[in-house]
């Protein structure tokens, strides 16, 4: 099987550059906080950082209102620990509603405000409209979301929380560890989801489970009785889906009504709506690329989970809302940012001296994320920016996700070296 990193896959989306952006704000504080509660009290005399996130807020489906916040608090969280380096960082917003055209006005946006990087930024399939404008204007992004190619192959993309690949091949792999013997996989319509129904494909023969089928549905449907129903006609014993969040309460229902003994696993489309839906999500599997965010973490929880907890609560973003995987994830783009700029002298942090400092870091996230080494290419050739291919396999037990025994988590790059060949 050859796979290559655009055309084959079936992603490629054009960006079409405009005028303005959607929204924007400076924020020297997070949830309300003042400038010297960001900085804890610490006076930071050192030039000024300016850094963007860009996030889907106004979006019809996957919106992430929760990563504006998570951002902020990890900035905040860096100012009150002196700054990058006596200097405070600066964040500017701008909500790209998942639109190639709208993300395109952001990177604009950041380039008009003089902002060095974008920190956390994530569009899923909009995210193409970044790159025209931040290649050429040499301005890195820091922690995004790999959901496009371009995030995958560009040199100014420093993806750290998760490969798209992985995260969509990891939930069959739990599925099959639950007893999933037949995988229907479910999601968007919409052509540019292809990839990641393939890679759910891949998981499923990876995992050796076999697959059942697709059932697809529209951007807009409510009713997802004709999916489960599809799904029970190509013998499924189990339900993947590629999501949104949304589809996951009515795919629920359907399942109950139609009086089959069907199992519901996916992605984090699962974990997220656990604060409404609790126990009947029971018995799912899921896989995420990190442990579930909390504010209130083990005593032998790993650093940065703790860390995460410190500048959330910090910022008073503590509505169990608040903790969304996807949010964390961009939240490690801040950690990235934090000590790649640290080996930076005082008062020189760049544009180019970031790019430059970020080629010669390795993030290692332990306990909470895969290993992110950006001094070599990745082993996988068709994303030479992405090396984390590291999932965490989950189950939900009385409303909670928890970790499944056995190998935990599970490093996916294999699967997608052989998938090149």
């Amino acid at each position: 099987m050859r796979w290559k990193s655009c055309g084959a896959l079936g992603l490629c989306v054009l960006a079409v550059v405009g005028a303005g952006c959607g929204s924007s704000s400076d924020d020297s504080g997070g949830g309300g906080a003042s400038a010297s509660a960001s900085t804890g009290g610490k006076k930071l005399s050192g030039p000024p950082i300016k850094v963007m996130v860009s996030a889907p807020i106004n979006a019809p489906a996957y919106a992430y209102p929760q990563i504006y916040d998570t951002v902020q608090a990890g900035i905040d969280g860096i100012n009150r620990r002196g700054g990058i380096k006596g200097s405070k960082i600066v964040l500017s917003k701008c909500d790209n509603g998942n639109d190639p055209n709208k993300a395109a006005q952001c990177a604009q946006q950041a380039v008009k405000e003089g902002d060095i990087a974008l920190v956390g930024p994530y569009a899923l399939i909009g995210g193409a409209g970044f790159y025209p404008v931040i290649e050429a204007a040499k301005i890195p992004m820091v922690g995004n979301g790999p959901t496009v190619p371009q995030d995958w192959t560009s040199k100014y993309a420093f993806p750290v929380a998760y490969s798209p690949q992985a995260y969509v091949a990891g939930p069959p792999v739990a599925m099959a560890r639950e007893g999933c013997k037949k995988i229907t996989t479910t999601g968007f319509e919409d052509k540019a989801y292809d990839p990641y129904f393939a890679f759910a494909k891949a998981g499923i023969a990876y995992a050796k489970a076999q697959f059942a089928g697709e059932a697809r549905f529209a951007a807009n449907a409510t009713d997802f009785t004709p999916v489960v129903q599809k799904a029970i006609g190509q013998g499924a014993d189990c339900i993947m889906t590629l999501g949104p969040d949304q589809a996951t309460a009515p795919l629920l229902r359907a399942i109950k009504t139609s009086g089959k003994d069907l199992k519901l696993g996916g992605l984090t489309h699962i974990s997220d709506p656990l604060p409404e839906l609790g126990k009947q999500l029971d018995g799912s599997p899921l896989a995420a690329p990190h442990p579930d965010p909390t504010l209130d973490p083990a005593p032998d929880a790993p650093a940065l989970m703790k860390r995460y907890a410190d500048d959330m609560k910090a910022d008073s973003f503590t509505d169990p809302k608040e903790l969304v995987l996807q949010g964390f994830s961009q939240w490690l783009g801040t950690q990235l940012f934090e000590q790649a700029a640290n080996t930076i002298p005082a008062g020189k942090v760049t544009k180019e001296t970031l790019f430059d400092a970020l080629n010669k870091t390795v993030f290692d996230p332990v306990g909470v994320a895969g290993k992110s080494d950006f001094t070599q290419p990745s082993p996988v050739k068709a994303t030479p920016r992405m090396s984390n291919y590291t999932m965490f396999l989950k189950v939900v037990k009385d409303g909670k996700a928890v970790l499944l025994s056995g190998e935990n988590p599970v490093d996916l790059t294999r699967l997608f070296e052989g998938l090149q060949k």
